[in-house]
């Protein structure tokens, strides 16, 4: 089992990858509204993909904080070591490259 400062590392890492999916997923929205005003295509597409990835981003954050960093700060670490896992994989390859790593980062933490 993990010491306590290796779950608070974890726990600090978990909290982490779910801000900076936060600041992602607007940097996102305001990325691809900029782009879309930019273009002379129709802006509605561009605000359509923009909410779209609102929407994942926001899923992610949601996951990200209350399916791994809550459970951990409430010291159930030992029930969620596999959606820990399974959410980190995911998300490194689906739409939260950095905050991926991190959680995958946490989860190895967390278990030495």
């Amino acid at each position: 089992m993990a010491t306590k400062d290796n779950m608070n590392t974890a726990i600090t890492l978990a909290h982490v990858a779910a801000i900076l999916q936060i600041i992602f997923t607007i940097l996102g929205f305001i990325a691809v509204l900029g782009i879309s005003v930019l273009v002379s295509g129709p802006a509605i597409i561009g605000s359509a993909i923009g909410i779209v990835g609102v929407v994942i981003g926001v899923a992610w954050s949601w996951a990200d904080y209350e399916l791994i960093y809550e459970p951990m700060k409430a010291g159930r670490y030992s029930k969620m070591s596999d959606r820990m896992l399974i959410i980190g994989l995911i998300q490194l390859f689906v739409g939260g490259t950095v905050p991926g790593v991190i959680i995958l980062v946490s989860w190895l933490v967390a278990r030495s």
